[in-house]
């Protein structure tokens, strides 16, 4: 193995990383919330 291997296994998953599937789930959430609270918002941004 290399340094470079050796460094990127001792690091592990960043924040970001490990909570990924958390963060799309929120956005996902607001967005279906932003569609129904305010429906003026995604005919915007469709034209």
């Amino acid at each position: 193995m290399s340094n470079k291997e050796v460094i990127q296994e001792e690091k592990g998953l960043g924040f970001f990383e490990r909570y990924l599937t958390i963060w799309v789930a929120l956005c996902i959430i607001l967005g279906v919330a932003i569609g129904q609270m305010i429906p003026v918002f995604p005919n915007t941004l469709s034209q």
